[in-house]
């Protein structure tokens, strides 16, 4: 089953997002753990960024879950099947 990308896209500025600083230096110079640039990244997430590591939260949250889901749930997840 393909899923098909929302017709209407949030982004995060649309959430509260746009008091993070906007580039990985400035934020390293506050101290903030975050930062938003506001373009997305290479997986097409437009959401705020470590400034550690420079990667997407968003990215990080699918590699969390698919680090810690074993393969089994994740396909009856995706295809919906298993539910009860």
């Amino acid at each position: 089953m393909k899923l098909n990308k929302p017709q209407v896209q949030l982004t995060f500025t649309d959430v509260g997002f746009d008091g993070l600083p906007s580039s990985s230096h400035r934020a390293t110079q506050l101290g903030s753990r975050h930062y938003f640039t506001g373009s997305a990244c290479a997986r097409d997430h437009i959401a705020p960024r470590y400034t550690s590591s420079r990667q997407c939260v968003a990215c990080m949250g699918i590699g969390q879950w698919r680090r810690f889901t074993p393969k089994t749930a994740r396909g009856a997840q995706l295809t919906g099947h298993g539910q009860h």
